[in-house]
C-alpha cells in the first residue's frame, strides 16, 4: 500500500495536475467561427490532418499532465508498503523506541522500577533488530538533552541512549507522544517502520488520544509495564490557609494526603518542615483505600528562618511593609514492616511523598480603609462605627503597635483624607458605604494602575448616583460596572416576608477561587452558600452592549494617545541628549520638566513596591490591552444581578460588591461563618496578588518543566542565576516579555524541590567578587494526576482506539513482534522519489521531440535551394 512523508503534496500532485486540461478546455472555448470564402480552399486539406493533430494534442496534454503529476507526487517522497509481512533478517529497518519517563514511571516493582522494566524490555527488542538497523530512541517527558532527533546507527549508541532515560516529575500525554513519534519517523525515509511505545499506560496519558492521530500514524506497539498490584501514598495539596504568613501568630499549613490501594495503612508519619530542612510538626495518620485526608499545622515563623534581604541581617525583623519569603516541605514517610498485615510493604513511589511551598512572610502590609466614619470620628464608647469596622478585625485583630505588630497595618480614614503619600506604600485599599468618591478618582486610578488592589463595597451612605457621576467615566473611572440611579431591595428592619429578599446563586460561583474555601468539598460549599443568606439591598450594576462598546472604544483611544504622547517625549529627550553629547541642554530645562509632568499623569510611578512599566515598551496592541480591562461578574444573584464584579485596570484590579460589608442591608454577616469568611478571603486574595509583581513569584504547581519568572526592572542588567537541588549554578538570560515588563525562563525543572534564583551586581571585576543584589527560593512542584496509578486494561484500549489492527497491545508476557510494515525497495536501496522525478524529466522531453518533429521532417525532406 501507498504511504506518503509529506502527504500535503500528493494531494497537491491530484490538484495541479488537472491544470494542463482545464488550460486546454479553456483554450478550445476561446476560438469563434467566422464565415470566410477564401477559407474553402484550404479546408480539404485541414480535413486529411485533423486527425493527426488531435492525436498529437492528446499526447501532449497526457505528458504535460504526467509531467506535473510526477513531480508533486515525487515531493511528497512516497514508499509502499505490505502489511503483516515478517522481516528478512538480512534487512534493516528503522526502529522508533519511545519510553514514557514520567513520574509514575518511577514507581518500584519486585524487579526495580517500571522505567527500568522498559528499559530491559527496549534492549531485548534492539538486540532481535536486524544488522545495520537505525534506531530512534525518544524520552516522551525529556528533558531535552536525552533526545536527538537523528538515528543511532548502532545498537550500542540506542542502548546507551537508553541508559540515558530518568524518571523525571511531569506528566506523559499520548498526543505528545504522537507528535515525537512523527518527527523521528519524518527524519528517516526509505525503510520500514518499527515503532513501539513503554510506559506504565496510565488511563490520564491516554484521557487525550485522538483516534485520528492514530489512523494517520505508523504501526504501534504498544507495551505495557503495569503492575499487577498498585499502592500509593503522596502529598497532593500543600497550601497555606491564609495565603500570607504572619510572624505574630501560627501560621496554618494545610497538607492533604491521599492514598490508593487495597489496604488499610496505619502509622503513616506526615511531617511539616519549614526554613533550613527544620522538622517542626508531625502527626500519625491512617489512611482507608481511596481516602484523601487533610491534615492542619500551626506554626509561628521565626524572620530567621527566611531569605534576608539586602538590607537586613537574618536576626533583624522585618521593616514595616516588607516582605520575605521562606521555604517549607510537606512529606509523608512510610517506614517497611509495621504492625499487622496492614503495614508490610514500603512505600513505592517515593518521589511524590513530598510538596514544597515558597511562603511569603509579611509585616505590617499597609491596608487603607476609607468609609463614612473614618478614625477620627469613630467611637467605641457611644457604638459609632464605619463600615469596614467588621472586616479591619477580620484582617488585624489585637494591637498594631511596634511591640506586637501585625501582618496588616490598618490607616482608617475618610475619603477627603486620601491623599499619595498615604497610598504610596499601601497593598491595597478598602472603600465601603461612602457617599460620593468626588475627587479621589483620579488618585486612586492612578494607584490601581500602578498594581495596586482596589475593593469597593456600597452600604451606609452609599450613593449609586454620585458614584456612577464621578467614578464611571464611560469606563475610565474606578467603577467596574456602571451603576443605576436606585438602590434594589429594602433595608433588613423594612423586609416583611422571604419574598422580598433574594440570595446568592452558587452556580454563578462555582469553581471560583474567592468562593472556593481549602479544604471544603464543591458540595459542602454549595449547602452553605445556598442556605438562606439572603440579601435585601443593594446597588445595581448593569453594562449593555452599547455601554461596553463605548467602553472599549474610549479604552482604545485612551492607549493610543498614551503611546503616542509617550513616544513623543522621548524623542525629544533623545535629540536634547544628542545635541548635549549625552545629556541635555540647561536651555531644555523647562521643556523637560513639562515632559516629565506629562509622563507622570501618563504613567505614574508613585507606588513604592511596584516596578515602574514604559507604556512604550509594551507590544501588545491597543485592542487586547482594551480587553484585558473589560468587568468579568464573579458572582450573581439569584435575580440574575451582580454580586462581586472584577476588572482589571493597568497592573491592578479593582473588586466591587454591590451590597455591604455591615448587616443593615444583608444578614449575610450575621452568620459567623458568613461575610466574614467570604469577604476575608476576597481581601486576601487581592493582598496576596500585590506578592506577584516584581521579583516575588515563587510557587510554580503542576509544573510543566518550563516555567518564567518576572525580574524586577532594577535586576534586568544583573547577572541571575538558578540553582536546582543538588546541582551547579547556570546562568540564565533576561528577556523583555513584550508588556513591558522583563521574565527569565527557567528549564529542566526535572524534580520537584526549591531551586533558588540570585541576582548578582556585574559592576565586579571577577565572578568571585560579586556582590548578591536579591535572592528568591522558588518551590517546584510536578502534577498530581501523576500519582495516580490507575492504568488501563488491553479492553479499554479497544475501546479507545477501535479495531485498528495496525495498533498491537503488548502485554507483560507477549513478545515484541519483529513484523509490521515492509517497504518496497528498501532492500535495494531504492528511492522513489528519484523515479518520478526521472519519469518527469523523460515526460518533458517527449513532449518537446513531439513539438520539434514536424520542423526536423521538414528540414530532412526540403530540397536543397540552388
Amino acid at each position: 500500500m501507498p504511504s506518503f512523508l509529506l502527504p500535503a503534496f500528493a494531494v497537491a500532485a491530484g490538484v495541479v495536475a488537472l491544470g494542463p486540461a482545464i488550460i486546454h478546455l479553456l483554450n478550445r472555448r476561446r476560438f469563434r467561427l467566422v464565415d470566410w470564402a477564401a477559407m474553402d480552399f484550404l479546408r480539404e486539406a485541414l480535413q486529411r490532418n485533423r486527425r493527426i493533430m488531435q492525436l498529437r494534442d492528446l499526447l501532449l496534454l497526457a505528458l504535460r499532465t504526467a509531467a506535473i503529476a510526477l513531480f508533486a507526487l515525487a515531493l511528497s517522497r512516497p514508499y509502499f508498503t505490505s502489511s503483516d509481512t515478517v522481516v528478512d533478517p538480512d534487512q534493516p529497518v528503522h526502529a522508533v523506541i519511545a519510553i514514557d519517563n514520567s513520574l509514575s514511571m518511577a514507581y518500584r516493582g519486585q524487579t526495580g522500577t517500571l522505567l527500568e522494566q522498559a528499559k530491559i524490555r527496549a534492549v531485548e527488542f534492539i538486540d532481535e533488530l536486524p544488522e545495520q538497523s537505525r534506531i530512534s530512541v525518544i524520552a516522551i517527558c525529556g528533558p531535552n538533552s536525552v533526545d536527538s532527533l537523528d538515528a543511532y546507527l548502532t545498537k550500542e549508541d540506542a542502548r546507551e541512549a537508553l541508559e540515558r532515560i530518568v524518571a523525571v516529575d511531569r506528566a506523559a500525554d499520548v498526543s505528545v507522544a504522537l507528535d515525537e513519534i512523527k518527527k523521528a519517523c519524518d527524519n528517516v525515509s526509505g525503510m520500514a517502520k518499527r515503532v513501539v511505545l513503554f510506559g506504565d499506560q496510565q488511563e490520564s496519558f491516554w484521557n487525550g488520544v485522538s483516534i485520528q492521530a492514530l489512523a494517520n500514524g505508523p504501526e504501534l506497539q504498544i507495551v505495557s509495564v503495569a503492575p499487577e498490584e498498585r499502592e500509593n501514598i503522596w502529598i497532593s495539596d500543600f497550601r497555606l490557609r491564609e495565603n500570607i504568613a504572619d510572624t505574630n501568630v501560627p501560621t496554618e499549613f494545610l497538607v492533604t494526603v491521599r492514598y490508593e490501594g487495597a489496604r488499610l495503612r496505619e502509622s503513616v508519619q506526615v511531617v511539616l518542615s519549614v526554613g533550613d530542612k527544620q522538622e517542626v510538626a508531625s502527626t500519625n495518620i491512617s489512611l482507608q483505600p481511596g481516602q484523601s485526608r487533610l491534615i492542619t499545622f500551626k506554626h509561628q515563623i521565626r524572620i530567621q528562618d527566611a531569605e534576608p534581604s539586602a538590607d537586613l541581617n537574618e536576626d533583624q525583623a522585618l521593616k514595616r511593609g516588607e516582605v520575605r519569603f521562606i521555604a517549607a516541605k510537606a512529606e509523608v514517610r512510610v517506614a517497611a514492616g509495621g504492625k499487622g498485615d496492614a503495614a508490610t510493604s514500603e512505600e513505592r513511589l517515593q518521589e511524590d511523598d513530598s510538596r514544597y511551598l515558597s511562603v511569603p512572610v509579611a509585616s505590617a502590609l499597609p491596608v487603607v480603609f476609607v468609609d463614612e466614619l473614618g478614625g477620627k470620628q469613630e467611637n467605641s464608647a457611644s457604638g459609632q462605627f464605619g463600615e469596614t469596622r467588621k472586616l479591619r478585625l477580620l484582617l488585624a485583630p489585637g494591637s498594631t503597635s511596634d511591640s506586637q505588630r501585625q501582618m496588616i497595618a490598618v490607616r482608617h480614614v475618610r475619603i477627603e483624607e486620601l491623599d499619595r503619600e498615604m497610598l504610596a506604600d499601601a497593598r491595597l485599599v478598602v472603600i465601603a458605604g461612602v457617599e460620593s468618591p468626588a475627587a479621589s478618582v483620579d488618585l486612586l486610578r492612578e494607584y490601581v494602575v500602578q498594581g495596586g488592589q482596589l475593593f469597593i463595597a456600597a452600604g451606609a451612605n452609599f450613593d449609586p448616583e454620585e458614584w456612577n457621576r464621578f467614578a464611571w467615566r464611560d469606563g475610565q473611572g474606578i467603577l467596574p460596572m456602571p451603576l443605576a440611579g436606585e438602590l434594589l431591595g429594602m433595608m433588613q428592619d423594612e423586609v416583611k416576608s422571604g419574598k422580598d429578599a433574594f440570595e446568592l446563586s452558587f452556580d454563578s460561583m462555582r469553581g471560583s477561587e474567592q468562593f472556593m474555601l481549602p479544604g471544603d468539598s464543591e458540595e459542602s460549599l454549595e449547602d452553605f452558600y445556598s442556605s438562606g443568606l439572603f440579601f435585601f439591598r443593594t446597588a445595581v450594576a448593569e453594562l449593555n452592549d452599547s455601554q461596553r462598546k463605548r467602553m472599549r472604544e474610549r479604552a482604545i483611544v485612551e492607549i493610543e494617545k498614551a503611546r503616542d504622547s509617550s513616544r513623543q517625549v522621548a524623542e525629544r529627550r533623545r535629540k536634547w541628549e544628542r545635541e548635549g553629547g549625552g545629556r541635555v541642554p540647561d536651555k531644555y530645562n523647562a521643556e523637560l520638566a513639562r515632559d516629565e509632568q506629562q509622563l507622570a499623569r501618563l504613567q505614574p510611578a508613585w507606588l513604592t513596591w511596584a516596578d515602574r512599566v514604559n507604556i512604550g515598551d509594551d507590544t501588545r496592541s491597543a485592542e487586547e490591552l482594551a480587553d484585558q480591562g473589560m468587568p468579568r461578574v464573579l458572582a450573581r444573584y439569584t435575580n440574575d444581578l451582580p454580586f462581586l464584579i472584577e476588572r482589571s485596570i493597568g497592573r491592578g484590579q479593582v473588586m466591587m460588591t454591590t451590597t455591604a460589608l455591615r448587616s443593615k442591608w444583608n444578614t449575610f454577616w450575621k452568620d459567623p461563618q458568613g461575610g466574614d469568611v467570604m469577604f476575608d478571603r476576597i481581601v486576601r486574595l487581592m493582598l496576596h496578588r500585590t506578592l506577584e509583581y516584581g521579583d516575588n513569584r515563587r510557587n510554580f504547581s503542576d509544573s510543566t518543566g518550563e516555567e518564567s519568572i518576572r525580574i524586577a526592572a532594577r535586576l534586568r542588567k544583573s547577572r541571575i542565576t538558578l540553582e536546582a537541588p543538588g546541582e551547579a549554578q547556570q546562568v540564565l538570560r533576561v528577556v523583555p516579555t513584550g508588556s513591558g515588563t522583563y521574565q527569565a525562563r527557567l528549564t529542566n525543572l526535572n524534580q520537584r524541590g526549591v531551586y533558588w534564583v540570585r541576582a548578582y551586581s556585574t559592576e565586579a571585576e571577577s565572578a568571585d567578587a560579586l556582590t548578591k543584589q536579591w535572592e528568591a527560593p522558588l518551590a517546584i512542584n510536578g502534577p498530581t494526576k501523576e500519582s495516580e496509578l490507575a492504568a488501563i486494561t488491553p479492553a479499554q484500549f479497544r475501546e479507545r482506539v477501535g479495531e485498528d489492527e495496525r495498533l498491537r497491545w503488548v502485554g507483560p508476557g507477549d513478545k515484541i513482534s519483529q513484523s509490521g510494515a515492509q517497504v518496497w525497495g528498501a532492500m535495494l536501496g531504492i528511492d522513489w522519489w528519484k523515479w518520478l522525478i526521472a519519469l518527469a524529466g523523460l515526460c518533458l522531453l517527449a513532449e518537446m521531440g513531439i513539438l520539434a518533429w514536424p520542423v526536423l521532417r521538414n528540414r530532412f525532406t526540403a530540397s536543397p535551394e540552388r
